[in-house]
């Protein structure tokens, strides 16, 4: 498995690209960080799309029945393995790491960098 962390300018057409990407899968969300320990917010819960609006600069996750959003994310790092997106990990101002994986994998957006 492999990872790269998303530039700034692209965090919402890549993750655009991402709730494209064919219907009928799953999400678990992980949060974690140093005061909280590591949670799961989520599991294995129908995934609807992921978007990021630079105008509230806040990340949504849209699963069924949730809405788990990121205020003033400070990076995106995609891991990938073989053309596919395994997981997600958004980091917020705190610290907290928000893992998203999919089940099953996603395709890969195009990203500078891959190929």
């Amino acid at each position: 498995m492999q990872s790269i962390t998303l530039q700034n300018g692209d965090w919402q057409s890549v993750l655009d690209t991402i709730s494209k990407s064919p219907a009928g899968g799953t999400a678990t969300i992980t949060v974690s960080g140093k005061d909280i320990g590591v949670q799961t917010e989520a599991e294995n819960v129908k995934f609807f799309g992921i978007s990021y609006d630079p105008k509230g600069d806040a990340v949504s996750v849209e699963l069924e029945g949730i809405d788990h959003r990121i205020g003033a994310p400070k990076q995106i790092e995609l891991a990938h393995d073989g053309g596919k997106l395994i997981s997600m990990e958004i980091v917020a101002p705190d610290e907290v790491r928000h893992i998203v994986s999919f089940e099953p994998a996603l395709p890969l957006p195009p990203v500078a960098g891959i190929g």
